[in-house]
């Protein structure tokens, strides 16, 4: 590409939306990119932190976990291992007065909670406008209570599910969450895992090699013809012809970046109608883990907070649950999550001192002691971590869908504004509030300008309507992928467009020709970081055979056939996944350069084919079939 100008794309947010954007472009070699960021650290909401309380270790201050390991494309850039073993033991269940719960009447409401609310996914409201999920729980939940002898406690047991369940979403109760919308989120089957190192290591991996401005913080966003001009609060701008805006949902609803001209009626409402919860975690360490010395071999408790005891505005409240971090490095430490916006006000207004104190009164109330050992175990508590995510610059935690709207609005977050394109976990419809569903946002985006550039490689995906592909199987003596499954497709020409390679080796391979050509591609591979070649997927409505080159075999094959290469498995599994940036990385960048430089053209292998042929003598070998990438 030397003497052509690259298309250059400044990213607005160095969360991992805006990383992976500003990676995969920057890597493809097809973009001069740069990432703006106000703060003086990568990672957004992605934030390991030292210990307040100076113990050595780190502690993750935003996103903790990896949700649901099959499947995620944290897991491909990220060692990952197991959630927290627990300790044996039985996990303590009490009031927030410290006065025991009685557990079966816990367990039956915390699973029938749990059912009740996957049973949300599929329910069908007859107002979505004011259709909630708590109204749908509780209303079944009054009905299931009936004739129990236990109705009182296990009605308190559905309350309590139904806050630890507010800890997913940040809202002040599920009754703002959107029935309507509920099922679209999209559970990944695994287990939950941690990050080995940390989700800051994450946000590097994510980052790779691309340019990132730190303490850059943009203010606005002007849409120009020839382009897009992104001012900066220190008086300086940058000129480009893309911009990604990757900030955090809640700053552009507080007006943190502006935008030339304004955003139109549509988008703006969806900016105001998608909800930003709140979530916030405190941290308490001490010499000793005192709940053993009481005979808590855990340190697990479930608060169930009372109607009385539920006071808008106490931060203790919204803490229904506190669990020792057994994983963690360093002195023996109890961490508890505090959901909701109006509960997370009253805790951010408080200094360290004021939040060590009375969450260390609050545990050690709810673990049943009293008089001085309750005293003593507050005294000695240390203030390891606490978050203010309600702040700026922020401004929340992540989203969710509010009762009245649907996951129209995310689709409307994420729709491109001409030159301007938008990533987050705001953005993503059926992955918001997960970190996985930021890098897939930033996926999106980078995808979204690739298929713009014309990739080295075109090949198509021929499917049927039972979901089945068709495949070439390589001989064993094939010089690419031998004895494999690969689709159809090849080597761009110096100068051809990807859809136009896409036409011509559909023509040259099968002498066939689709009643419509794609819009675009449906995903693109890439390869240790390089742009290989887009997908395009091609319907064959018939079982009629195609019309092949000699030597070469043909079958419908499905998906999850092993006998796919692994290129192309990665890509099928990525189209089936509704993603659009497949990834395949062994480590080894130089020899997938040296590929795409050595393969040749194909006008070079019709030449190199003709030349044969004129030598050939009557009766030889056939020719070899050519080499492709496909």
């Amino acid at each position: 590409m030397v003497g052509v100008r690259r298309p250059r794309v400044v990213v607005v947010g160095a969360g991992l939306a805006g990383l992976r954007c500003g990676e995969v472009l920057h890597s493809s070699g097809h973009f001069d990119v740069v990432v703006l960021e106000g703060a003086s650290r990568i990672g957004g909401r992605a934030w390991t932190v030292g210990r307040l309380d100076g113990a050595e270790g780190l502690m993750e201050a935003g996103a903790t976990y990896i949700h649901g390991a099959e499947g995620n494309p944290l897991v491909r850039i990220s060692a990952q291992r197991s959630g927290s073993p627990r300790p044996p033991g039985v996990r303590r269940v009490c009031y927030g007065d410290g006065s025991p719960f009685p557990e079966p009447a816990f367990d039956a409401g915390w699973a029938w909670a749990s059912d009740a609310l996957a049973a949300c996914d599929d329910a069908a409201p007859e107002d979505p406008a004011t259709a909630s999920v708590g109204g749908e729980v509780r209303g079944r939940a009054a009905r299931a209570a009936a004739g129990r002898g236990d109705a009182k406690a296990f009605l308190e047991a559905v309350e309590h599910r139904l806050a630890f369940e507010r800890v997913s979403v940040g809202c002040d109760d599920v009754r703002q969450c959107s029935l309507d919308a509920w099922g679209e989120y999209a559970e990944r089957p695994g287990r939950m895992r941690e990050p080995v190192a940390s989700f800051s290591g994450v946000a590097l991996a994510a980052r790779g090699a691309a340019a990132v401005e730190l303490g850059a913080r943009a203010t606005a966003v002007v849409a120009r013809p020839d382009g897009v001009e992104v001012r900066v609060a220190d008086g300086t701008a940058r000129r480009c012809d893309y911009c990604v805006v990757a900030a955090s949902l809640g700053a552009l609803q507080r007006g943190a970046l502006a935008f030339e001209p304004p955003l139109p009626p549509e988008r703006a409402a969806a900016l105001g109608a998608v909800a930003f919860g709140v979530v916030n975690k405190v941290a308490l360490s001490w010499e000793t883990p005192w709940w053993r010395d009481a005979g808590d071999q855990r340190g697990d408790w479930d608060v169930v907070w009372k109607e009385e005891e539920r006071v808008p505005g106490a931060w203790l409240p919204g803490v229904c649950q506190w669990r020792h971090a057994a994983t963690l490095p360093g002195p023996p430490t109890l961490v508890g999550w505090c959901a909701g916006e109006t509960a997370n006000a009253a805790l951010e207004a408080l200094d360290d001192e004021a939040v060590r104190f009375s969450a260390a009164f609050h545990v050690a109330t709810v673990a049943g002691l009293r008089g001085e050992q309750r005293d003593a175990v507050a005294a000695g508590a240390r203030l390891a971590l606490r978050t203010s995510w309600g702040a700026a610059p922020s401004f929340g935690s992540y989203a969710y869908v509010r009762t009245g709207r649907g996951g129209a609005d995310l689709d409307a977050l994420a729709a491109p504004l001409g030159r301007v394109r938008f990533a987050g976990e705001h953005t993503h419809r059926s992955r918001y509030s997960t970190a996985d569903g930021a890098l897939l946002s930033g996926d999106r985006e980078a995808f979204r300008l690739l298929a713009t550039v014309d990739a080295p490689f075109s090949c198509a995906v021929v499917r049927r309507a039972d979901g089945s592909c068709l495949a070439e199987a390589r001989g064993p003596d094939a010089s690419a992928a031998p004895d494999k499954l690969t689709c159809y497709g090849g080597k761009r020409e110096a100068g051809e467009s990807s859809a136009a390679c896409l036409l011509r080796e559909l023509d040259e391979e099968l002498r066939w020709a689709p009643a419509a050509a794609p819009d675009g591609p449906a995903a693109s591979l890439v390869v240790n970081g390089l742009l290989v070649a887009h997908f395009y997927v091609v319907a064959r409505d018939d079982d009629a055979d195609f019309v092949l080159e000699p030597g070469r075999g043909q079958l419908w094959a499905a998906r999850d056939d092993p006998r796919w290469s692994k290129w192309h498995k990665v890509v099928l599994d990525a189209i089936v996944a509704g993603e659009h940036l497949a990834y395949f990385d062994d480590g080894d960048r130089g020899a997938t350069l040296a590929m795409l430089r050595k393969l040749p053209t194909a006008a070079e292998m019709e030449a190199a084919h003709a030349a044969a042929a004129a030598v050939e003598e009557p009766g030889g070998a056939p020719l070899p079939p050519s080499p492709s990438v496909s």
